[in-house]
């Protein structure tokens, strides 16, 4: 039974996991530009620094063609700028430009909405068991990510 209920649990978060990929993806963006607006985003605002496209593509583990021809486009739709490292001339940095800012505060409001109306479709009860199942779930993956 126990391993019934896990292969369940994981095909239930892998199907998650696409439904995820619909919802978070910003209007007229692909999913790759999309991940891309979002962790250059993150990197200003949560650690204080600009990303760069070694970095990026690290990160999302794609190839350097691909990496440049999606900055490319995004810096064609004017949601993001280059700009040298102030302490490293060689290197370019890429940051959210005005434009991408109201993007992503867009999305960051249709994505609020999104989970506030999931909670009230949940009802209380349900939305704080479910918020304590997935802190175990998350807890479970970090410990057994320490152990390696």
């Amino acid at each position: 039974m126990k391993e019934h209920n896990g292969i369940i649990i994981w095909n239930q978060l892998h199907e998650l996991t696409k439904l995820k990929k619909h919802s978070y993806t910003l209007p007229s963006l692909t999913e790759l530009e999309t991940r891309i607006m979002r962790i250059t985003s993150m990197m200003k605002h949560k650690k204080g620094v600009s990303i760069n496209v070694k970095t990026l593509k690290t990160m999302l583990n794609v190839s350097h063609p691909t990496i440049s021809q999606t900055v490319n486009a995004l810096e064609k739709k004017e949601y993001i700028s280059r700009v040298n490292d102030p302490l490293d001339g060689r290197v370019t940095l890429i940051e959210i430009s005005k434009t991408g800012k109201k993007v992503l505060e867009e999305s960051f409001r249709i994505i609020t909405e999104r989970f506030i109306e999931l909670s009230n479709y949940l009802g209380e009860e349900k939305s704080k068991d479910f918020i304590s199942i997935l802190d175990d779930i998350i807890k479970y993956f970090q410990e057994l990510g320490e152990e390696k």
